[in-house]
């Protein structure tokens, strides 16, 4: 059985999808206080008058869709094909139609469209809607970084987001030894030994400074945890220094190339 080419397809049934046109400019707005005022006057309150003209800006007949159930308009949809993602820039479906599986079916539909071509499918939502968060969580999206003014909006992506992390040791054999172990089992993509460093810092209550090796590594978030337990076991520190960092952006193929070449989370060596 072939799949489906076209988000239309892929929904059949009840759910369609129709072009907006310029008549549907009123409804989207009244969609979008509807579905979105809370959220929105919670971060920044609701102004009647820059709303619509922000939403003037923004309404795209013919790009974007109206969503309906048997016929009756119950939200809009807005998809950006970029050339490596699809960008979910805006999907609300109304209070009235929400809890129905409208949302979590379309999103479903772009994850399908996103795996055969080979592409990411990627969304910002913003912090102080929990429910869209946990939706998209639950439907295999991951949480990438966060922008905006107090990082109000949430990147997230099927693209699962890459830590840097970091440990150090008084010894540069024993730093190569962590590296090389960690590389071949491939909790990590790759690492980097720098050094000799100072540190200073406290320890049984008094100040201690010790020459040191830093051993940087990247790998997926969730690959995390493991390479953190298998640090711990080859470390000689009773209190080793092990840290991570989310990566906020980096060059794609590069990100790519860090997933691809580290095992996938709890999964055998792939030698």
């Amino acid at each position: 059985m072939s799949r489906p080419q076209t988000i239309d397809e892929y929904l059949g049934g009840d759910i369609g999808l129709r072009p907006a046109t310029a008549a549907d400019g009123e409804y989207c707005f009244q969609l979008h206080k509807a579905a979105m005022g809370d959220y929105i006057s919670a971060i920044w309150g609701w102004d009647e008058r820059a709303q619509r003209v922000f939403h003037d800006r923004l309404f795209t007949p013919g790009r974007w869709k109206i969503i309906t159930v048997r016929g009756e308009d119950v939200g809009m949809l807005n998809v950006e094909r970029r050339p490596e993602e699809i960008y979910l820039a805006r999907i609300e479906v109304h209070p009235d139609h929400q809890g129905r599986g409208i949302g979590a079916r379309l999103v479903r539909s772009l994850l399908d469209e996103a795996a055969r071509d080979g592409k990411e499918l990627a969304l910002d939502v913003l912090d102080v809607n929990e429910r869209a968060q946990a939706l998209y969580r639950r439907l295999g999206l991951h949480e990438v970084a966060r922008h905006g003014d107090d990082a109000i909006k949430v990147r997230m992506s099927t693209r699962p987001p890459v830590v840097q992390a970091q440990t150090v040791i008084d010894s540069r054999e024993e730093a190569d030894e962590i590296a090389e172990v960690v590389v071949r089992e491939r909790l990590a993509a790759c690492a980097q030994v720098w050094g000799p460093i100072t540190s200073t810092y406290w320890w049984e209550g008094e100040v201690e400074t010790a020459e040191e090796w830093a051993v940087v590594m990247k790998t997926p978030a969730a690959i995390y945890p493991e390479l953190e337990a298998r640090i711990r076991e080859l470390h000689p520190y009773d209190v080793p220094d092990i840290v991570a960092t989310r990566l906020a952006a980096g060059l794609p193929d590069y990100l790519t190339w860090v997933r691809t070449e580290t095992r996938p989370p709890d999964g055998p060596d792939q030698g």
